[in-house]
């Protein structure tokens, strides 16, 4: 390797020192995604979904670092299954709302 090419390599890899480490982005879906389940259940379950589509398209189009795929992806699972969740909770309550007016009408 001559040394233009070793300045060359130099320069490279000085120039994104980002890429080493996830993104802020990564951080805050792997944030929420535990927060959903702790303390914002619905809020944080929608800031998480929406976080991760964002950073895992900037990971596809290459502007964000890849380190952070693996936090993105605990994340959104996290949130996916507080929202699937808290949909059938939803559902559950409205189907006991409707059978208990079944109920009182018959009875």
């Amino acid at each position: 390797m001559s040394a233009e090419q070793n300045i060359r390599n130099r320069v490279e890899i000085n120039r994104h020192p980002e890429t080493d480490r996830a993104s802020s982005l990564a951080w805050v879906t792997l944030l929420f995604g535990g927060l959903c389940w702790v303390a914002v259940p619905l809020v944080g379950a929608v800031a998480a979904v929406m976080c991760g589509l964002a950073e895992r398209r900037k990971i596809a189009e290459g502007t964000s670092s890849p380190k952070g795929r693996t936090m993105v992806r605990v994340g959104m699972i996290l949130a996916t299954i507080q929202l699937i969740v808290a949909g059938l909770l939803v559902i559950g309550i409205a189907l006991l709302g409707v059978f208990s007016l079944i109920g009182a009408i018959v009875a």
